[in-house]
């Protein structure tokens, strides 16, 4: 597990590792900006971040809306199919399928 600057704050696969200062340094790994909106995660793939809070995130006001309504709803969609996964990526990989 890393905190927001990057260290290692963490080990999860091993509850008796002690991180020492030398160690989190040495597994650093680089940050980004992230801004959650509509209920995605953006990330500003830069270390230049004087014009991240410049640029505007394009989500237009309907995905914006229906992702409210998804995550108000439980936060997601599934549909029940009356076929296997093996009708339906069959299907999808069938050329004759395409328009």
């Amino acid at each position: 597990e890393f905190g927001s600057d990057g260290s290692c704050q963490k080990v999860p696969q091993s509850e008796t590792v002690v991180l020492d200062e030398k160690t989190r340094d040495k597994s650093r790994v680089p940050t980004f900006l992230t801004q959650e909106v509509a209920g995605m995660l953006w990330v500003w793939p830069s270390h230049d971040t004087a014009k991240a809070s410049e640029t505007v995130i394009p989500v237009s006001a309907l995905l914006s809306e229906s992702l409210s309504a998804a995550a108000n709803n439980g936060g997601g969609f599934m549909r029940d199919l009356p076929y296997g996964i093996e009708i339906l990526g069959e299907n999808l990989l069938d050329l004759a399928h395409l328009p």
